[in-house]
C-alpha cells in the first residue's frame, strides 16, 4: 500500500483525530509498538504488585517499558478499558516530572538532538 497523499505531518498534537488515514496510522502504530498480549501481560503484572486500577506510576512505567509517550499510552489504556477519560486527563500534567521523581531518565521525553 502506497499513500498518495501529499501532505505529511511529523507529529499530531493529539492522538486519534484528524483524517481516517490519520487514525488507522495511529492505530497500526500503537499494535506495532505495544501488542495487545504485551500490553495485557505488563499490566497484569502491574495489578499483581497493588490495586485493581493502575495509578500514575504504574502509567510512567508502562511508557518507560515500551517507550512511549504519555500522550500515546493513555490513548491506548483508554481504548484497552483500563483508564476512563478523567482518569487520563488527571495524568497529562507534569508528565516528565512524575518520571524523573521515579527514577527516570527524561530522555524519553525530549527532543532528538538535530546532530542525531
Amino acid at each position: 500500500y502506497f499513500d498518495d497523499d501529499e501532505s505529511t505531518a511529523v507529529c499530531a498534537k493529539t492522538i486519534g483525530v484528524g483524517s481516517e488515514r490519520e487514525k488507522q496510522a495511529d492505530q497500526f502504530a500503537f499494535y506495532l509498538l505495544m501488542s495487545p498480549d504485551a500490553l495485557s501481560d505488563v499490566i497484569k503484572r502491574l495489578k499483581k504488585s497493588g490495586s485493581s486500577k493502575l495509578s500514575l506510576n504504574d502509567v510512567v512505567r508502562l511508557e518507560q517499558y515500551f517507550s512511549i509517550s504519555r500522550q500515546a499510552i493513555l490513548y491506548r489504556l483508554i481504548g484497552e478499558n483500563e483508564l476512563t477519560m478523567q482518569e487520563a486527563d488527571s495524568m497529562r500534567k507534569n508528565v516528565i516530572r512524575s518520571a524523573v521523581r521515579l527514577g527516570y531518565d527524561d530522555t524519553l521525553y525530549r527532543s532528538t538532538p538535530k546532530d542525531k
